[in-house]
């Protein structure tokens, strides 16, 4: 008996930490669909299946009105899946193979989905079709452009763009081994394009220039979608970036007033691109590990991609084109968790080095390189 009890003492303690590293490890994602284009049985609701239970069950969706359907299921962070939505448990949506938000293997086709560290709302999309619902909030039909810069001029447009210059205090507070620059060898337009080039250069103290462009004060924003058109450049040691600072610093200085952080790579992890946050609660020196998500992109320093934030006063969206990858979403707990309630700029630069780009050291046969933007796009909600 005495053996009994200790076998249920250790199987009670076991099973405890299995739910509870369970529910540690584990982010909620709200998948949604708009089934207005689908007819659908009563007493047959919509279903969701996926690689994330190795497509062993069907989760029933709740109807939340205007013909769209949801649920919630816990899922493993930092892993890549691929879903379905159907109709009657296992009557599955069929999707076309060169959609946006499809995945392809052998013959079959299905929805793919990145899970970062953080919970995930997806957008709402029409049953079978990647596309938007017309309902859904976030739609594109309902941002108005109101600020943007083709590069189409032969210069660069100063009243659109400034400059940060020099080694900043600690490397930009990075240890970052690059010098700053507004010369013309390291940001210039060469056929319609914004080119930021770092280079091997002895200047200022510095073994490399590169140049940090920012809008601040030319262009400064609460709110709004921010679409940017880049091929992004490889090599260990490279940390270009695509980024919002807050103007006017109002809860104080990094990081208390927040970052954006709407694309980041580092060199030593080929194609892999960030999503981050960091405010007072969340960020790397102090605090929590920032919220952050990741995609893999295998021809972003070859091909041209949009790298786009929406951002309103409830969640911040991260999408690579049409795929959504990452959201923040405001838990209401103050300016700790959420100080995106004031302006923001923008950022666009090449680190060389530092505490996250020179964690494998800089390849020096690599220069120069070179970060090309074909358009910078800022939209915001259209007023009804």
């Amino acid at each position: 008996m005495l053996l009994n009890l200790n076998f249920m003492e250790k199987f009670i303690k076991y099973s405890y930490t299995i739910i509870l590293l369970s529910f540690i490890y584990s982010v909620d994602v709200t998948f949604n669909v708009d089934m207005s284009n689908e007819n659908i049985t009563p007493g047959c609701s919509p279903t969701v299946a996926g690689s994330f239970d190795n497509w062993s069950n069907t989760y029933n969706l709740n109807f939340i009105g205007d013909d769209k359907w949801q649920t919630t299921i816990d899922l493993l962070p930092n892993n890549y899946y691929e879903f379905k939505f159907g109709i009657c448990e296992w009557e599955l949506e069929t999707l076309d193979s060169e959609s946006s938000c499809t995945s392809t293997f052998e013959q079959w086709t299905n929805r793919f989905l990145n899970v970062g560290s953080q919970d995930l709302i997806l957008d709402t999309y029409f049953y079978g079709t990647c596309n938007l619902s017309t309902n859904e909030g976030e739609s594109n039909d309902s941002w108005q452009l109101v600020w943007s810069d083709e590069f189409n001029s032969s210069n660069i447009d100063i009243n659109k763009w400034d400059y940060d210059i020099g080694m900043g205090d600690w490397g930009w507070g990075n240890n970052e081994e690059q010098y700053y620059t507004n010369n013309s060898n390291n940001s210039f337009i060469e056929d319609g394009k914004l080119i930021i080039q770092a280079m091997l250069q002895d200047y200022g103290g510095a073994n490399y220039t590169s140049a940090r462009m920012v809008t601040r004060n030319r262009g400064d924003w609460t709110y709004g979608r921010y679409v940017i058109r880049a091929k992004i450049p490889s090599g260990i040691g490279t940390w270009p970036a695509i980024w919002m600072l807050p103007t006017d610093w109002v809860y104080g200085g990094w990081p208390y007033s927040g970052e954006i952080d709407i694309m980041e790579a580092v060199g030593f992890e080929h194609g892999v691109i960030h999503a981050n946050t960091h405010s007072e609660t969340y960020n790397w020196n102090f605090g929590i590990p920032p919220s952050s998500g990741s995609i893999y992109i295998e021809d972003f320093n070859t091909e041209f991609h949009d790298y786009i934030i929406e951002w309103n006063e409830n969640i911040i969206k991260w999408y690579v084109d049409d795929i959504l990858y990452h959201s923040y979403v405001n838990n209401n707990q103050g300016t700790s968790t959420w100080p995106f309630n004031q302006d923001f700029h923008l950022l666009l630069n090449i680190a060389i080095g530092g505490t996250w780009g020179g964690q494998q050291g800089i390849d020096n046969s690599i220069f120069p390189v070179q970060m090309k933007i074909d358009f910078v796009r800022v939209y915001q909600k259209k007023i009804q």
